[in-house]
């Protein structure tokens, strides 16, 4: 069995209105109940899927060994992002990536020009 630290990167407004913690536990539960074949939808109609042995969890240490819930909760006064990954540096506003070798990132923000999400290649 493998385990992989998830970090999520969560841009808030200056004044937060929901809680990051809930939906980024629910969002590793649906990780692993997909990545395990445990999820509540699955049957035999797809019969090579199987379970991968791979595991998420939030990272309990950032990149420093510092203790870390696994959620960055960034604020930012942008209204949105686009494919730019600007949302991936903090140097254009976003929220640098830690080690991809050691961590999974996720960056969850506001996205323009009617995105509903984006993902890169492995």
């Amino acid at each position: 069995m493998v385990t992989i630290p998830v970090v999520f990167h969560v841009f808030m407004p200056t004044r937060p209105k929901t809680s990051a913690t809930s939906s980024s536990s629910s969002s590793s539960q649906v990780l692993n109940d997909d990545f395990r074949r445990t999820n509540p939808d699955q049957d035999d109609i797809w019969p090579q899927a199987a379970d991968t042995e791979i595991e998420f969890c939030l990272a309990t240490r950032d990149p420093n060994g510092a203790p870390s819930d696994g959620i960055l909760r960034v604020p930012t006064t942008s209204g949105s992002f686009g494919t730019s990954d600007n949302v991936k540096f903090t140097s254009a506003g976003g929220s640098d990536a830690w080690p991809t070798a050691d961590y999974m990132n996720f960056w969850v923000c506001n996205l323009g020009g009617g995105l509903l999400g984006y993902a890169q290649f492995p």
